[in-house]
């Protein structure tokens, strides 16, 4: 995937947030589009009485209907989910293809001492980013080989992660995981599930004697999430321009990405943050919910024999 722009502007007093109702007009007006916008599915957006709307990314869409808590549009004034050969997926790894956080779950079980939460307060207070905190925790973790190996083959995936790689290949839609964990990790956890993961962009991990370094390739000190991995500059760098931009994902890193995103599908700290933002997504509890919205929205295509 090549460089790619916004495809729509914003004119709210903050920078960050987007107008609910700008589309791109070359795009939405298109044969394909209309055709394809007719099809997508009416998904819960709001709860109307605005109790506990935190819960929206905990809500499952059934196989034969819609909740019927919330009756907004997907994608509202307009947006609707794109046909596939105007789309691109950005797929956040850690809790969103996974069911646990995985360098969480490490950190929290092989670090030697208890100093890895002096940092995790700090980033959690916003005082220092994630490059930061990660590499500090790292650095406390002791972990041999073999245990390590254990301890990654026991992640369990979200049980709709091979039906949303399936779904995009058939369609061959170009997809790309932006995690602000560790590359290896998930090429391990993913073939261990006997799948073939789409491209990577990740932070990576060597041994430094007994413990860990953190090795940031893709930091850069402008992200607007002080991430290690500046999820919304890799978007912006390998987006193809034309395509609209789908973003599926759980957390705070995932935050600079979504906000650059068409369409947002969001749960825990990333919803919670949208909401606060009063950007738009559609909440989900796991991966087939997104998959219901896409397979309902893209007509029905067979992979081609190999």
């Amino acid at each position: 995937m090549a460089a790619s722009s916004v495809l729509k502007k914003g004119t709210s007093t903050s920078p960050h947030r987007k107008n609910r109702g700008d589309l791109d007009t070359s795009l939405g007006a298109s044969p394909l589009f209309q055709q394809s916008a007719s099809r997508a599915i009416r998904v819960v957006s709001m709860c109307e009485n605005r109790i506990g709307c935190r819960a929206r990314g905990t809500l499952s869409i059934g196989r034969h209907g819609l909740a019927t808590q919330m009756q907004m549009d997907l994608v509202r004034a307009g947006k609707k989910t794109p046909p596939p050969n105007a789309a691109e997926v950005w797929i956040d790894f850690d809790g969103t293809l996974t069911t646990q956080d995985v360098v969480d779950s490490l950190v929290r079980g092989f670090c030697a001492t208890d100093a890895w939460r002096a940092l995790e307060d700090a980033w959690q207070a916003g005082q220092i980013g994630s490059r930061e905190c990660l590499a500090g925790q790292f650095s406390l973790v002791r972990i041999g080989e073999e245990d390590l190996d254990a301890f990654l083959a026991s992640i369990s995936l979200d049980p709709g992660t091979p039906r949303l790689f399936e779904l995009l290949g058939r369609h061959g839609v170009p997809a790309m995981i932006l995690s602000d964990g560790i590359d290896w990790f998930i090429d391990y956890i993913l073939r261990a599930h006997d799948l073939q993961p789409p491209p990577v962009r990740s932070n990576t991990l060597v041994r430094s004697g007994a413990s860990w370094q953190l090795v940031c390739p893709h930091f850069s000190p402008a992200c607007q999430s002080a991430a290690a991995h500046c999820k919304c500059a890799s978007m912006e760098r390998l987006g193809t321009p034309g395509r609209w931009r789908i973003y599926v994902g759980d957390g705070r890193s995932d935050l600079c990405a979504a906000r650059k995103a068409h369409l947002r599908f969001a749960k825990g700290t990333l919803a919670a943050n949208l909401e606060d933002e009063g950007l738009e997504y559609a909440p989900f509890a796991t991966l087939n919910d997104v998959c219901h919205v896409l397979e309902t929205a893209w007509p029905q295509r067979r992979l081609r024999a190999a």
